[in-house]
């Protein structure tokens, strides 16, 4: 599951990356995906499920959008990320994570 994290401005900040049933809230820890040392504290504002279930068993969940509904999406997304990640010089980073019971799963895999 992948979850945006909002601030209050509507300005997105980053993503996690967790498990299906994972609940994460402000103050949970996060990991770096690429240096599990590097860690920190989930900051305030919203969290919000970027993938919903279209289809299921075959059938669809909801009735098919028209073709303007996804480019309205993708555009009204794009608005929100920081302005500083949209520099085709020298960008931002945006920042992505982990959760803690994925950087669990992810240090006993490699163990084994």
């Amino acid at each position: 599951m992948v979850l945006r994290l909002t601030d209050e401005a509507g300005v997105s900040t980053g993503d996690v990356i967790c498990r299906e049933h994972d609940s994460l809230a402000c103050g949970d820890t996060i990991f770096d995906p690429h240096n599990p040392a590097r860690h920190k504290k989930l900051g305030s504002g919203t969290l919000a499920e970027l993938h919903q279930l279209q289809i299921e068993d075959g059938h669809p969940l909801n009735p098919a959008p028209d073709l303007k509904s996804p480019a309205d999406h993708a555009a009204a997304e794009l608005r929100r990320l920081p302005e500083g990640s949209l520099r085709l010089h020298n960008p931002h980073l945006y920042k992505i994570s982990i959760s803690a019971a994925l950087n669990q799963l992810r240090d006993e895999l490699l163990e084994d």
